[in-house]
């Protein structure tokens, strides 16, 4: 379902971009393919006589380091205080890809003090209301694709071109598992049928994200599914683990894990995964399920988190072990969690 808006919002964010001198967009914590592509998408939508700048609150994969207008990119974790005066001082944020604002870690307080005009986009279930402008659309595969949407609602799509069709099909790519997740719908071929119109060469896209691997972490996945999964057939479900200990032996590099999660849903019998892993001291949970298992609801009641129906995450206080123990124990529990 193509995102709509009303003309009454449309000519109030209209009249906010004109007026505005600086413009900032955020993505949120942990950035991924839907983030980074959605946020410099959009950078390039927006008429370019503003001040435009994109903030994102840690440090990204390397296999999304190929787009254009990276130079726009702040990186909360390596230059905080910069991050936090792009937002102190902008006129407008566009909030993209997350709709809580501890999303963003560190710099949730420097968004919700900031006096910016804020618009949401943002396809998670349950927005919270910290936003002037909240466009949501759960039923969009990617925020990418709800940026394209937004571009043709605020007639920027005339913008359009190969260097912002790259971008935005990386979000779409990388959030709708190559096209395979539920939410993939004739809007998303559609959409991307107008961004290959551009001249964009999906085979090639698709190398750069996936066909990137270095030798440690082909080294690294091996491990991972030999040593650190485990299977509870009778609960058709699979937990994995990876500590501190295991990213050192294996010369871990942002976004290697990347992906992991999803391995064990390929078995036959396999409804639920879980991946667990260290980052900044804290144990932090990745969730992807098959069918009407909502990892979202069982993240948010238990880990802190939330996120899309098959795909949540959350956070623990517990040690790595700790988490996957008290994950074991709720495994009895995933049958509440089917709708």
């Amino acid at each position: 379902m193509k995102t709509q808006i009303s003309q009454e919002v449309k000519e109030l964010i209209l009249e906010k971009i004109t007026a505005a001198r600086n413009i900032t967009l955020i993505g949120h914590s942990s950035p991924d393919g839907d983030a980074v592509g959605s946020c410099l998408g959009l950078s390039q939508f927006i008429p370019q006589d503003k001040n435009i700048s994109v903030v994102l609150p840690d440090d990204y994969p390397h296999f999304l380091r190929w787009m254009n207008f990276q130079n726009l990119i702040t990186i909360g974790h390596y230059e905080f205080d910069k991050s936090q005066r792009l937002l102190r001082e902008a006129d407008v944020i566009f909030i993209l890809d997350f709709n809580d604002e501890t999303r963003v870690g560190k710099l949730s307080e420097a968004l919700s003090s900031s006096e910016a005009f804020k618009v949401m986009i943002d396809h998670h279930q349950h927005p919270k209301d910290h936003a002037d402008v909240i466009i949501s659309n759960t039923a969009s595969c990617s925020t990418a694709q709800m940026v394209y949407d937004f571009a043709e609602e605020m007639g920027f799509v005339n913008r359009l071109n190969k260097d912002i069709a790259a971008c935005l099909y990386t979000g779409i790519v990388t959030d709708s598992g190559s096209f395979k997740f539920p939410s993939t719908s004739a809007r998303t071929h559609e959409v991307v049928g107008k961004l290959m119109e551009t001249g964009l060469e999906s085979s090639e896209i698709q190398q750069k994200i996936f066909d990137q691997n270095s030798l440690d972490r082909l080294m690294m996945l091996g491990y991972v599914l030999n040593e650190k999964m485990e299977v509870f057939q009778d609960y058709g479900a699979s937990i994995m683990t990876f500590d501190q200990a295991d990213k050192d032996n294996y010369n871990f590099k942002t976004g290697d894990t990347e992906g992991f999660v999803n391995y064990p849903l390929s078995v036959k019998g396999i409804n639920f995964s879980a991946f667990i892993s260290e980052k900044e001291g804290m144990t932090r949970i990745s969730f992807r399920s098959k069918g009407n298992l909502h990892v979202n609801e069982f993240a948010k009641e238990y880990f802190h988190g939330g996120g899309h129906i098959n795909a949540a995450g959350g956070r623990s206080e517990l040690s790595v072990e700790e988490t996957k123990a008290k994950i074991k124990e709720l495994l009895p529990k995933l049958d509440s969690y089917i709708k």
